[in-house]
């Protein structure tokens, strides 16, 4: 009877340890898949128009603080309205990476 029981615990634990990588595995995947669907993408009503903006608005997108918030109305307001989201690279400390990042939650509506 004894060796029945530890041929029991020895075949759980060689369970566990065969199937336990596939299991964190599979549920790591499962996370990722979870992830990659709840990601929100920013509707046209939720967009930060940079022409209005405010510091504190333009500074709550990623990548932009309140110094490059600052540097974005101060263009602004030296040379007009922005006429295209794509125009922000002509601020100082904005490129062309960043400007992919803010793209989709900014415009320049009229």
């Amino acid at each position: 009877m004894k060796l029945i029981n530890i041929a029991t615990i020895f075949t759980i634990i060689l369970a566990c340890v065969v199937c336990a990588p596939h299991a964190v595995a599979q549920s790591a995947e499962t996370k990722k898949a979870e992830v990659s669907q709840t990601k929100v993408t920013p509707s046209k009503t939720s967009l930060i128009n940079i022409n209005q903006a405010t510091i504190d608005q333009l500074a709550s997108l990623p990548g932009l603080g309140a110094k490059k918030a600052k540097a974005i109305i101060e263009y602004r307001e030296l040379n007009g309205k922005f006429t295209d989201v794509r125009e922000l690279v002509n601020v100082k400390g904005i490129g062309p990476k960043l400007l992919v990042k803010l793209a989709p939650l900014v415009n320049v509506k009229r």
